[in-house]
């Protein structure tokens, strides 16, 4: 968890990238054509046709929905018509029979009309093409070595030596496809996220918020642009008043900060959980700090390894991390171990912790 830079370069080169794609697909849904989507034909009622019409074929909005920030895409979603939301419930079809099958088709056709062909217009046929959007390109443009939501595992673009074959992370759509399918392509909306983050087990099709028509105070986690350091911060308590005596089983794991999004991310990604796994790493800071590093220390190196060697850097050699989280973005673990370096100082004491 940590907050991604804004570029909006990148988003309003996608919206050039996908905007005639897209205004050519609704066109044709305009015009009466018909298309199928997972062996269902869906031709666009009156209520679609007019949402594409005055909607998708306007540039201006267009823009903004594949290239508007956060906040915007939020006021799409509170005034886009709500059958947009409408996706059909999964239905095992296997044993109906063929009028049956023709009578269920013809349900989805009349009953999740906008939403299906907005599915197959963003998602089906403009996200799923790398000519509209090359993932690989889209992902090493962020220029983001680790998982947004976790910070725990790295997300690189590799080739295999053997085959070429390209090894991606995975993007993560912050408001599911399935829900809102016109996000499929929207640059804000598409995260690139390790593959436990994005799994079935954690996010996967899960919705950021509980109401649609009130997205801004409903949010259960942050998206990644709007993440603030200060709503969610990695803490300990000790049991164990001997800090000299730690073992990590005295380590007890807080986290502080907004308790709505606190509580989303423990439901979305186990955050809490899955740190708590590694609170060797607190010890391991705590032992740093009390026996080994100390200002008088650092300004005696500065001063005889040369004036290349600065305080700063030394720092990142001695802790194994940048000191700040702005590098969260390049190196896994960042925030953690800066939230709890900064923990760790605050019980400082003449007693304790001598810096």
């Amino acid at each position: 968890m940590y907050k991604l830079n804004y570029n909006d370069a990148l988003a309003e080169n996608l919206y050039m990238c996908v905007k005639k794609r897209i205004q050519n697909l609704a066109k044709d849904f305009i015009n009466g054509k018909t298309k199928k989507l997972d062996k269902v034909k869906y031709t666009a009622l009156d209520n679609t046709k007019q949402y594409l019409r005055e909607k998708i074929l306007d540039d201006a909005y267009l823009e903004k929905l594949i290239a508007g920030r956060p906040d915007v895409l939020r006021e799409i979603i509170k005034n886009i018509p709500i059958d947009a939301f409408n996706a059909p419930p999964a239905v095992n079809t296997s044993k109906y029979t063929k009028t049956q099958l023709e009578r269920y088709h013809k349900e989805l056709n009349d009953n999740y009309n906008l939403n299906r062909i907005l599915y197959y217009i963003f998602y089906q046929m403009t996200y799923n093409d790398d000519k509209y959007l090359g993932k690989k390109q889209f992902i090493e443009g962020l220029k983001i070595r680790t998982c947004p939501y976790c910070n725990r595992n790295y997300i690189f673009v590799v080739k295999k030596e053997n085959n070429g074959k390209v090894v991606k992370p995975e993007i993560d759509h912050f408001y599911p496809k399935s829900k809102y399918p016109f996000l499929a392509v929207s640059f804000y909306n598409l995260i690139p996220s390790c593959g436990m983050c994005n799994g079935f087990d954690c996010k996967s099709n899960e919705c950021p918020c509980t109401d649609d028509k009130d997205p801004d105070n409903s949010q259960r986690i942050a998206n990644p642009y709007e993440f603030e350091d200060r709503n969610y911060r990695f803490s300990f308590d000790y049991h164990n008043h001997e800090l000299f005596n730690l073992t990590v089983d005295d380590i007890v794991l807080k986290i502080e900060g907004d308790n709505q999004l606190i509580q989303g991310y423990e439901d979305f990604f186990a955050i809490k959980a899955l740190y708590n796994e590694h609170r060797e790493y607190i010890v391991d800071i705590i032992i740093k700090l009390m026996y080994q590093y100390n200002s008088s220390g650092c300004y005696y190196l500065t001063k005889n390894l040369g004036s290349n060697i600065n305080e700063s850097v030394l720092s990142r050699a001695f802790w194994g991390f940048s000191i700040g989280t702005d590098d969260s973005q390049l190196r896994i673990f960042n925030k953690f171990f800066n939230d709890i370096l900064k923990k760790a100082k605050e019980y400082q004491s003449p007693d304790d912790l001598n810096i």
